[in-house]
């Protein structure tokens, strides 16, 4: 790490998500979650996948539980959105389990987009 006082808050945003995710396992059967992220004093955490300016995707969004509920996730995304704003970034994806998909769409103003034009966006990028 080229910031070791960085360590603490990526070691934490790696708890949260194994606390709301089961692992990611890539093909060499290492969980994928720490080796993205490594830190404490972290209570939500986001992870982006940037196709350049026109689209971001938010695959995967985890808030500690004694955390939930807090508007500390809003605080995060706010944040995250006013930076893609600053770049240009035109659409911002996300792919929402169903039972999660009225929080994004009524909470945070997303729109559902069929399977077609998100291929689209995929293939474009």
């Amino acid at each position: 790490m080229r910031y070791p006082e960085h360590l603490p808050f990526l070691s934490r945003s790696a708890a949260i998500f194994r606390e709301c995710f089961d692992p990611i396992v890539a093909r060499s059967s290492h969980d994928l979650i720490p080796v993205m992220v490594y830190g404490s004093i972290v209570v939500s955490a986001g992870l982006l996948r940037i196709f350049g300016r026109e689209v971001v995707e938010l695959p995967i969004v985890a808030i500690t539980r004694e955390h939930q509920g807090k508007g500390y996730f809003q605080v995060l995304f706010s944040c995250t959105e006013k930076l893609l704003v600053s770049l240009n970034v035109e659409k911002i994806v996300l792919p929402a389990a169903e039972e999660v998909e009225s929080i994004w769409t009524n909470k945070f103003g997303f729109t559902k987009m069929n399977d077609d034009r998100l291929s689209n966006y995929m293939r474009e990028v």
